[in-house]
């Protein structure tokens, strides 16, 4: 979490000055004649007007900032009741669209904590890995999301671990995952490279069924960029090659 001075004692400079009320009455600071009372009114009067257009114009950008967010939250929302209330019996449906929504009220609240900016891919991981962190190795370079990606990796480890724990390495007492992340200077950029690789649970079907969760995994990371789902013998794996650029906010 960032924290920001609450220091009520700074305060900014402030210069005051009588209005002189004659032509003639010339500035402490530069020595030049001052402009008449009714001049002064008149600039601030002017200072006042501009000021108010200032104000009006960060409260609609903040408006469209707001409702540009709100609208994400809401397709992330109606993709996900889409993926999990489709098909399959009901109560399993509705315990994992609820368990959906909490990854996303918990990667909301994270972005809140940070003012919408600094979040790092680790944090995102470890936020849904809690409680498994002896169980679950992480590595990698620091990452900066956007508030979107944020969103969507928190649903991608959250089925990640859902799977794992259901049908992977972590319903076995012996098993563990590596979820590991690097980026590569690829010709067409830096380009992120994650895997999530399970060692030690039971062996996966031969013909695998693509259920909802690994559904949802695979079309959530594609909006990024390459996706592929491996089940061999030792371990399902999931990798996401995706470029920095849709990912990482733009350096200014």
């Amino acid at each position: 979490m960032f924290h920001y001075p609450t220091d009520k004692s700074i305060r900014m400079p402030q210069l005051r000055r009588g209005i002189a009320g004659r032509q003639g009455a010339t500035s402490a600071l530069s020595g030049r004649p001052q402009e008449p009372l009714g001049g002064g009114m008149r600039s601030q009067r002017a200072g006042r007007t501009g000021r108010g257009k200032a104000r009006r114009g960060g409260r609609d950008e903040l408006i469209r900032e707001l409702t540009h967010r709100a609208n994400n939250l809401l397709a992330v929302i109606s993709a996900i009741a889409e993926q999990s209330l489709s098909r399959g019996p009901l109560e399993e449906a509705r315990h994992a669209f609820l368990e959906r929504l909490h990854a996303l009220s918990r990667a909301n609240t994270l972005l809140v904590e940070c003012d919408w900016q600094g979040v790092q891919l680790a944090d995102v991981a470890f936020l849904e890995i809690a409680g498994l962190a002896h169980r679950v190795e992480v590595e990698g370079p620091d990452i900066e999301l956007t508030p979107t990606a944020v969103q969507s990796f928190a649903l991608i480890v959250h089925e990640l671990v859902a799977n794992a724990r259901r049908y992977g390495s972590l319903s076995k007492p012996a098993g563990d995952v590596t979820l590991r992340w690097t980026v590569r200077p690829l010709r067409a950029g830096p380009t992120l490279q994650l895997s999530w690789r399970e060692h030690g649970g039971p062996s996966p079907s031969a013909e695998p069924r693509e259920g909802f969760g690994l559904r949802l995994i695979r079309r959530t990371a594609e909006q990024f960029g390459r996706t592929r789902l491996d089940f061999d013998p030792d371990g399902f794996c999931f990798a996401l090659s995706a470029p920095l650029t849709g990912i990482a906010p733009a350096k200014s």
